[in-house]
């Protein structure tokens, strides 16, 4: 199987010279790789072009500054990357299978995405996979040692580093330009019959965690004013309230997450027009997050 990859950066000097290695390290690397330079002001440009000098399947575009960072302008550069990627692959007629977004801050090993092809070839139904995803945790030492594992849901593909199936991203129409993209395309790929999944054998790494430049209780209250967005069962809501309190640090994590979405509906704020969307978070996930909870509590017990 063959697979094509996107990047997104924004002043990624420290860490996609990394990346390029792990990816040339993988035992079937991909065919084609995007890199979205997505304004930045370091060496990320430089680092690019001495990319694309050295290696033919590696190419860019540069974007010009948009003010937003977070919400719908990551969802835009997101959609015109894999637009560009699949437009790309069409013109020198490369026949992929796989499609996937590989942020520039995560480690992984070189089998990591060899692994996970071996999954979507045994599973023709498997529409989205990622590997496991455990944070860094940097030391007074400065060293980066592994957090505790989360307990997460195994039909939930971490957003830093999946693969789609092919004819799985095309069905639900690419990567869409909404608030919370990555989980927006996880409801698609379920109401359309694909299996998503987070494979816990295969292992990769954040070194930081997700939109650390914003401050920690503003990403909590972003994360439920989303699922306000996107309709979410209120029992969703407080179950992940509680997960936060039992198994997030700091514990007020909680407090932020429920500030952020009783915000959003004290203001009546928008909601996503897509009611097939709207209709899967008010009912259907509630269903499917309540069947894996005897799975949560077992990660729970030997975390």
């Amino acid at each position: 199987m063959q697979y094509i990859l996107l990047t997104p950066i924004k002043n990624e000097e420290q860490y996609l010279p990394l990346l390029a290695d792990m990816l040339l390290q993988q035992t079937v690397q991909p065919v084609l790789w995007l890199i979205v330079n997505d304004a930045s002001t370091d060496q990320s440009p430089a680092i690019i072009d001495r990319l694309q000098a050295q290696h033919s399947w590696v190419f860019s575009i540069s974007l010009p500054y948009e003010p937003g960072g977070l919400g719908l302008h990551y969802a835009r550069v997101v959609n015109h990357g894999f637009t560009l990627l699949q437009a790309e692959a069409e013109r020198i007629k490369i026949d992929y299978q796989l499609i996937g977004k590989v942020d520039a801050d995560v480690i992984f090993d070189a089998n990591c995405f060899p692994a996970l092809l071996t999954e979507f070839a045994a599973d023709e139904h498997l529409g989205i996979a990622s590997p496991s995803l455990t944070n860094m945790d940097i030391g007074e030492d400065g060293e980066m040692r592994p957090a505790k594992k989360e307990v997460v849901l195994a039909d939930h593909p971490t957003d830093g580093i999946r693969l789609f199936r092919r004819a799985c991203f095309e069905q639900i129409g690419g990567s869409p330009v909404v608030r919370a993209p990555e989980t927006v395309a996880e409801a698609k790929a379920a109401l359309r019959g694909w299996k998503l999944r987070r494979f816990a054998h295969i292992e990769a790494y954040h070194r930081r965690k997700a939109h650390s430049a914003t401050p920690i209780w503003s990403r909590w209250e972003m994360a439920g004013s989303e699922q306000y967005y996107l309709g979410y069962h209120p029992l969703l809501v407080m179950g992940h309230a509680v997960y936060e309190l039992f198994f997030r640090s700091p514990k007020y994590l909680f407090l932020a997450h429920l500030a952020g979405y009783f915000k959003a509906a004290l203001r009546k704020e928008e909601k996503i027009e897509d009611a097939e969307i709207r209709a899967y978070f008010g009912r259907q996930r509630l269903k499917e997050v309540w069947s894996q909870l005897p799975l949560l509590l077992r990660q729970a017990v030997h975390r």
